[in-house]
């Protein structure tokens, strides 16, 4: 195609859409740079780990405390040779759903408190430690037409040697990268998506 999937000038926009199924969300979405960039560094997981958990003082934590959330996640959802797209996902409870606009605010808060901390080295080993567990512990005898499947999709990125063991190795550690990668995460980049049934008056395309 002869353009990025996601341009500048269509970032910093909200999207109101209304769920054909009953369902209640926020989804915010970042470009960022190609996975094919940093193949052993593996940025995009540094920012899953540290959006996505659910521990003391996280995001999910602080939601959850509310009663506004019943789901958090994130991570890349949309992988090209020359960008990709990594998303934070929130699933809301009715109480989460009537109050988007603050959980919306907690998110880009905890976004920028996670920029402000900078790269963590601690972070970073877990994340690896965490990876080469779920190597050393994937299905020892896949079926072969999934192995064949897996290995060739690896070939694309990763040179033989490396088509097993690339996909979950995260050798180097790349704070700059990584810094970059948290700098990249502002609200004028984003595309927010947020699916509520409320918006069913309002939906200007038919259904």
């Amino acid at each position: 195609y002869p353009g990025l999937p996601w341009p500048r000038e269509r970032l910093g926009r909200l999207v109101s859409c209304v769920p054909i199924k009953e369902a209640r969300s926020i989804s915010v979405c970042w470009p960022l740079p190609p996975q094919s960039a940093h193949l052993f560094a593996k940025p995009e997981l540094y920012l899953a780990h540290v959006l996505g958990h659910e521990g003391e003082g996280s995001l999910h934590d602080v939601l959850n405390q509310r009663g506004w959330v019943d789901q958090l996640s994130a991570g890349p959802t949309q992988s090209f040779s020359d960008c990709q797209l990594f998303a934070l996902n929130i699933s809301l409870t009715p109480e989460g759903d009537a109050e988007r606009d603050k959980v919306l605010a907690l998110l880009f808060e905890y976004v920028e408190l996670v920029r402000a901390a900078g790269p963590q080295e601690a972070k970073h080993k877990e994340i690896a430690s965490l990876q080469e567990i779920a190597f050393a512990h994937k299905e020892d005898s896949p079926a072969a037409d999934d192995f064949a499947a897996a290995a060739a999709m690896a070939l694309f990125k990763y040179g033989p040697e490396d088509a097993l063991r690339g996909p979950f190795a995260v050798d180097e550690w790349r704070p700059d990268i990584i810094a970059e990668y948290l700098g990249l995460l502002s609200p004028h980049r984003c595309l927010v998506f947020v699916a509520s049934s409320d918006f069913a008056g309002a939906a200007s395309a038919p259904g």
